[in-house]
């Protein structure tokens, strides 16, 4: 190597820093993937995994009152739950009002 390239480099070693810590963080990357890898490994052995066989999902058949009394059920809970909202915010249109009179007065 020449003199004025060994000069150069031992400059901007001496200007920058923190190489040391960018080695660190390389290693660590590296360490974390090695240990990630042997994990999978362990995991795709495992015996669960093995036994697994692709089968349909039988669901069972509702009847048409089944499905009537479920309907009426959840249109049952929207109305309620549309009612609470209203109520909600009507509460709070009210308080905003009464808050807005007392002030201005």
């Amino acid at each position: 190597m020449s003199p004025n390239l060994t000069q150069s480099i031992s400059t901007s070693n001496k200007m920058g820093g923190g190489e040391a810590a960018i080695a660190a963080m390389i290693q660590a990357i590296r360490n974390n993937r090695v240990v990630l890898k042997s994990k999978r490994k362990i995991f795709d052995k495992h015996p669960s995994k093995t036994d697994m066989r692709h089968r349909e999902l039988e669901f069972k058949q509702a009847t048409p009152t089944e499905l009537k009394a479920f309907r009426e059920k959840l249109q049952a809970e929207k109305r309620k739950q549309i009612r609470l909202t209203v109520l909600a915010y009507l509460i709070g249109i009210l308080l905003l009002a009464a808050t807005i009179i007392l002030i201005s007065t």
